[in-house]
């Protein structure tokens, strides 16, 4: 059974000039505009301002950026610790 799937499928969901976009970036991105307007439906919901639904997206979404940036630098390149700005920076 295992041997009908087809797992060399590509990443890129498309690509245009030096942008490419993949479907792991993609699905991400799908997922914050998703919980963003169920969050938009809870709040006004509940009555309470569509204001703080904004504010928690913004920090929601740059915790998860700095977190999978940091579990991936830990876990997969940890010589990277040597030069602390690249890190999070390609120098």
């Amino acid at each position: 059974m295992i041997s009908y799937i087809l797992w060399d499928k590509s990443a890129e969901l498309f690509s245009w000039g030096q942008f490419t976009l993949r479907w792991n970036g993609f699905l991400l991105i799908l997922a914050f505009l998703i919980g963003r307007q169920i969050l938009l439906h809870i709040h006004k919901k509940e009555g309470k301002q569509t204001k703080e639904v904004d504010i928690q997206a913004i920090y929601l979404t740059i915790s998860i950026f700095l977190g999978a940036r940091l579990s991936y630098v830990i876990l997969y390149q940890p010589q990277l610790w040597s030069r602390p700005l690249t890190v999070f920076f390609s120098l």
